[in-house]
């Protein structure tokens, strides 16, 4: 039996299947957040673009994936010319103002930089020239590094601090959701939220830390939610306690993760708080959650204890609250581009639903002047949604496929066939 679409019951009479249902509402949240932060940037005269990974050398080398990567390049130029299509449809301009790059290139130790007022720089200028202090930090944390987590998805935070050195490694971390930010119930499964890939999932809970962040705590809920907070967005909640001169960086660590770009949740969270980063890919932002104090669901097995996450409570609240404030803005903007009459053809038909659905929620939130008492609040649950949408794992460029899937398969036509053909002939 399915279970009850969250925003709305009447949908879940339509698509029976509960994964199938979970799926559609996420990829339309998660889009919409995309659309209202693409049109934020040009609303603000801020560039906009989005990276994709710089290609190996094993990939350069190597006729047949130098031909794979081209091939996922295009699939790439086609997702983003779809976005690009809605958003310019709603308001005409914005989209030649998104635009496609590469992120650069590095191995192990290399870093993404959180620019303190640098919304209004092109992104690649916003990475910091190299000082005796970001020297100095990056060699501490090389020396640490198989000390924290190194396993897929391992970014480590850092902060260089030319005042006051900071040698601390801010690693990816393992926390529980609480109700109020992220509402769904998930499915029946065990651990609604843990990172657990296909090929291997029981990967996150392993003692490894090349591997996994170790087990969970001794007597955890079955009904925990779990998310991950990145090191980024923690070292940005330190750089806030330690001066205006401090600069959050992450730095890849291990052999698993190579994109030198910030995932897309991580990058609303840098907006918000003044630190955006140097590159922005869309792939993967799987249960993500902003910076918090507290404990961490993850057991340090040679020390045997649950660690803390060394997080300062004012400070999260007050950049959680502002993280909020603004999803929740870009999520009423994005909802109604999605229902535009100029753009709903370019949008699959349960997600115009969704997006129609969405909308009538959003009402209910604190901001709306229809809504009397409201009944949720938006510096505290504004972007909610968007949260339990990120507990539904999937890359955002896969989600934008499903959702904008009329729009993608027109460009991907024309890549494949019309394009193609032109060229022959000349």
């Amino acid at each position: 039996m399915a279970k009850e679409f969250i925003l709305n019951q009447r949908f879940s009479q339509q698509v029976e299947d509960y994964d199938e249902i979970i799926q559609v509402e996420s990829d339309t949240i998660v889009v919409a957040v995309i659309i209202g932060f693409v049109l934020t940037r040009f609303y603000q005269n801020q560039p906009c673009q989005f990276d994709i990974e710089h290609p190996t050398d094993k990939k350069i080398n190597n006729a047949e994936k130098q031909a794979e990567y081209l091939s996922e390049w295009q699939d790439f130029l086609n997702v983003l010319n779809a976005l690009a299509e809605v958003v310019d449809r709603f308001e005409p301009g914005c989209g030649k103002w998104l635009r496609d790059g590469q992120s650069a290139t590095g191995d192990e130790g290399a870093l993404i930089t959180g620019k303190s007022g640098g919304a209004t720089s092109e992104s690649k200028s916003r990475a910091t020239p190299n000082n005796y202090s970001k020297m100095a930090m990056i060699n501490n944390a090389m020396s640490k590094r198989t000390t924290v987590y190194q396993g897929r998805g391992a970014y480590t935070g850092l902060v260089e601090n030319p005042i006051s050195a900071n040698a601390n490694l801010y690693p990816t971390m393992r926390v529980s959701a609480n109700t109020t930010e992220r509402p769904w119930p998930g499915k029946d499964d065990n651990y609604w939220g843990l990172i657990s890939p296909e090929n291997n999932p029981k990967v996150n809970l392993s003692t490894n830390p090349a591997e996994g962040m170790g087990p969970l705590p001794t007597g955890t809920e079955k009904s925990v939610k779990i998310g991950y907070v990145h090191g980024m967005c923690t070292a940005i909640s330190h750089c806030v306690d330690e001066g205006p001169w401090a600069t959050p960086y992450e730095m890849t660590t291990g052999s698993s993760t190579t994109k030198l770009a910030s995932c897309f949740p991580c990058t609303t969270f840098m907006y918000s708080s003044g630190y955006p980063p140097s590159s922005i890919h869309l792939g993967r932002g799987e249960s993500w959650l902003p910076p918090r104090a507290g404990d961490r669901l993850e057991v340090n097995v040679a020390r045997g204890n649950q660690l803390e996450t060394h997080c300062d409570s004012a400070i999260c609240s007050n950049l959680s609250k502002r993280w909020h404030r603004e999803i929740y803005q870009q999520l009423s903007l994005g909802s109604r581009v999605l229902m535009h009459e100029r753009v709903e053809e370019l949008i699959g038909a349960y997600d115009v639903l969704a997006a129609k659905i969405l909308s009538s929620e959003l009402k209910l939130y604190g901001k709306s002047s229809q809504t009397p008492v409201p009944q949720f609040d938006v510096e505290t649950q504004g972007g909610s949604l968007f949260l339990s949408a990120l507990s539904v794992h999937d890359s955002e460029v896969n989600r934008l496929k499903r959702c904008l899937q009329p729009a993608y398969a027109t460009y991907n036509f024309a890549t494949n066939y019309v394009l193609r053909d032109v060229g022959q002939k000349k």
